[in-house]
């Protein structure tokens, strides 16, 4: 098929194929590999296995879209959480259970929408236009054939397409909209006396005893961090799949230096110090490409791994993004080391007396809550009277000090719970950076349904309702598919691949 378009260059024009194929499916046409069936199946879907290695696959590529996000300036190990790595497996059940579920319903991709999606990805184009020879290099380069590609495009196309005709079939509630719409649009007058945590902080000076005991309870919190110097060579964009198995094995066969494959293939060496295990680097002015590399949590975790870090060995060749394989080596360790108690003591005293202000400053706002309310006829002096709503939570910003907005968030929650509708004095911890308040519900307005402020929220309300039922529905399918075929976890050899 990819030899049609050399020959036929009029395409239909479709949406890129990242926004047709839906987020759940996270395995497919970009995969590397084909896994077959083998006895460390985390998963059965239909008789099919999902493999550890299909899930460290996804996992990783999970892991970089989520630091991606951030820039690269968040490690890639904060968000390898348990959690996370039983959202990868259940997105891959998803996967494959909607791409069961289509092969039983006979679902069909035409080849001319297969055609259309491939023409306009970026990576297979020239100026704008889709170029076989460079769609096959590049494919290439990845260990994939063209033939492969298409197999694979096709079964994700399979995969959504029924997930999407249910979501499409929902119909939001203009009713439902218009009274969550009206419900938003509240008013709420309300009475508010603020007890700061600063106010406090002279009352709550810690001893010399609380600073050693939390030194010796937070030990493993004070310690120098670890870091390395090394060296890094970078393949970028090769040509051919001839090429990346050669940075492969140079880097393998002759792990002591990285120089007989810069060498060989006219690579710069380039050098970077002060590399913390689990801190973003961002020293100096760095290229997009080294950012990500250093950043990158295959790489972070084979630098310090033992062959590398004691042995000092090269890392094996890794992909960090496509067309860009990188290796490294440790130039220099700095283990870490603990601090001393006169190094961390200004820290340990700052953090101790916080901790005692903020309590300080709640157990003020139940004391004062306590004597008041019985006495709410009419507003104490103390307290300062706002009306707010939902989208005007900003009249509250200079009463919040260093809070921020965050803490007007947070704040604004609180005041529009379903059970503050009464007149009793409620205590509402904003947090550390303040403190906490002591808040009053005097009464409530609610706008007419015709009103402007009701009206202009009815249509964002409805398109929420309206992806709320889609995902219940979605979710209800899946759901119903995994019992018609006999879904099987095994999320115990899951938890045994950590190990």
């Amino acid at each position: 098929m990819l030899d049609a378009f050399r020959r036929n260059r009029r395409l239909l024009q479709f949406l890129l194929l990242l926004v047709i194929v839906p987020s759940f499916v996270i395995v497919g046409a970009w995969d590397m590999v084909n896994p077959q069936a083998s006895s460390n199946g985390l998963a059965e879907v239909d008789g099919r296995p999902i493999t550890l290695q299909q899930w460290q696959q996804a996992h990783q590529r999970s892991l970089d879209a989520m630091s991606a996000q951030f820039g690269g300036q968040v490690p890639v190990s904060a968000f390898d959480t348990p959690a996370s790595k039983v959202q990868t497996l259940d997105e891959l059940i998803q996967r494959e259970v909607a791409f069961a579920s289509a092969l039983r319903s006979r679902v069909f991709i035409p080849d001319e929408q297969l055609a259309a999606l491939i023409s306009e990805v970026p990576q297979f184009q020239v100026d704008g236009r889709y170029n076989f020879e460079h769609a096959k290099k590049f494919l290439e380069a990845r260990g994939l054939s063209t033939q492969q590609f298409e197999i694979d495009l096709r079964s994700d196309l399979m995969a959504e397409r029924l997930p999407r005709a249910i979501a499409e079939s929902q119909f939001g509630s203009r009713v439902l909209a218009r009274r969550l719409s009206r419900s938003e649009s509240e008013s709420r007058r309300v009475w508010l006396v603020g007890f700061p945590a600063e106010s406090f902080l002279a009352q709550a000076l810690p001893s010399p005893q609380d600073i050693e005991a939390s030194y010796q309870a937070r030990s493993s919190e004070f310690q120098t961090s670890e870091q390395v110097d090394v060296e890094l060579v970078a393949l970028k964009d090769p040509s051919s799949a001839d090429l990346v198995e050669q940075f492969s094995n140079l880097v393998y066969e002759q792990s002591d230096s990285l120089k007989p494959a810069a060498e060989a293939l006219g690579l710069r060496i380039s050098s970077f110090k002060g590399l913390v295990r689990d801190e973003p680097y961002g020293r100096g002015a760095l290229s997009p490409d080294d950012q990500l590399a250093l950043n990158h949590e295959a790489l972070r975790a084979a630098l310090f791994s033992n062959d590398v870090l004691v042995e000092r060995r090269n890392t094996e060749s890794i992909e960090v993004r496509p067309g860009l394989f990188v290796s490294a080596r440790v130039l220099a360790h700095q283990p870490s080391k603990p601090l001393p108690l006169s190094a961390v003591t200004a820290r340990i005293r700052s953090d101790l007396q916080k901790r005692k202000a903020f309590e300080l400053a709640r157990q003020a706002a139940q004391q004062w809550a306590d004597s008041n309310k019985a006495s709410l006829n009419q507003r104490p002096s103390d307290a300062r009277e706002f009306w707010i709503s939902r989208s005007s939570l900003s009249v509250l910003q200079p009463i919040l000090g260093k809070s921020g907005p965050s803490g007007l968030r947070d704040l604004g929650v609180q005041l529009f719970a379903s059970d503050f509708l009464m007149k009793a004095p409620r205590v509402v911890e904003i947090g550390p950076s303040f403190g906490s308040f002591v808040a009053v519900w005097v009464e409530s307005k609610l706008p007419e349904e015709s009103a402007a402020e009701v009206r202009e929220r009815v249509g964002p309300v409805f398109s929420s309702l309206e992806r709320l039922e889609a995902q219940e529905s979605f979710s209800s399918w899946i759901r119903y598919q995994e019992k018609v075929l006999d879904v099987k976890r095994y999320t115990e050899r899951l938890a045994a691949s950590d190990s």
